[in-house]
C-alpha cells in the first residue's frame, strides 16, 4: 500500500462525497478512464429527494484495506468508507 494512485482514488472519492452532499445530488453512476499517467473520471446523479427510500449516508473513503490494482485489463479499487 501506499502508491500515489490509491492516494488520489481517496481524494478523488473524499472530494466526490463532499461535492455530492454539498450539492443535494446522491450519485449512482461513475466513469474512469485512464491516459497514461492521467485520469479522468465522471459521475452521474440525481436530485435528493425525501420521496427516495433512504440508505446510508456515505461520510467519506478510508485507508483502510485500500487498493488499485489492473487484473487482466481491468481496474479494480477498493476501500473501506466510514457511515
Amino acid at each position: 500500500m501506499g502508491s500515489h494512485i490509491e492516494f488520489a482514488l481517496v481524494t478523488w472519492l473524499n472530494g466526490l462525497i463532499a461535492r455530492a452532499q454539498a450539492e443535494g445530488v446522491v450519485l449512482g453512476r461513475f466513469a474512469l478512464k485512464r491516459e497514461g499517467h492521467r485520469w479522468e473520471a465522471r459521475a452521474w446523479g440525481v436530485p435528493w429527494s425525501t420521496a427516495m427510500r433512504r440508505g446510508v449516508e456515505v461520510k467519506g473513503a478510508t485507508l483502510t484495506m485500500l487498493s488499485v490494482e489492473e487484473r487482466g485489463g481491468i481496474w479494480v479499487a477498493r476501500c473501506i468508507v466510514d457511515v
